[in-house]
């Protein structure tokens, strides 16, 4: 399992725009605490998971149909444990009767932290420089 620390270093490699990390860090502490409204057994997970849900914001930006699957892979990459890194590709979409509860858990998280950081519609301009 990966460690919030180890989690934290992706967003900062992954992620250039202040803006953006802080998005990540609201949407980590709604998760934090929705997993222990909800009695996760695995709530300290919950936050991780949140960190990462927009690793991939900046480098799918020309690309929105890559956004989710490209942060399932490196966060596996990275050790994050493979259901919950599946989370992060599959709560982009609408949810289905059976849709774990993390996964409603992280839809919520983004907007709530979209909201608290006056974010409804985030405006996603291409960076000057490339990402790799």
């Amino acid at each position: 399992m990966i460690d919030r620390f180890s989690a934290f270093l992706l967003l900062r490699r992954f992620l250039r725009r202040p803006l953006h990390r802080e998005l990540a860090l609201a949407i980590e502490g709604m998760m934090e605490e929705l997993g222990d409204h909800c009695r996760a057994t695995d709530a300290s997970s919950w936050g991780v998971l949140g960190l990462l849900s927009q690793l991939d914001l900046e480098y799918s930006l020309h690309n929105q149909r890559a956004r989710g699957a490209t942060a399932r892979a490196q966060a596996e990459l990275e050790g994050l444990e493979p259901s919950l890194a599946r989370s992060l590709e599959a709560f982009r979409s609408a949810p289905v009767a059976g849709t774990p509860l993390v996964e409603h858990a992280l839809c919520l998280a983004e907007q709530l932290a979209r909201a608290a950081l006056g974010l409804e519609e985030l405006v996603e301009e291409p960076l000057e420089e490339p990402l790799l």
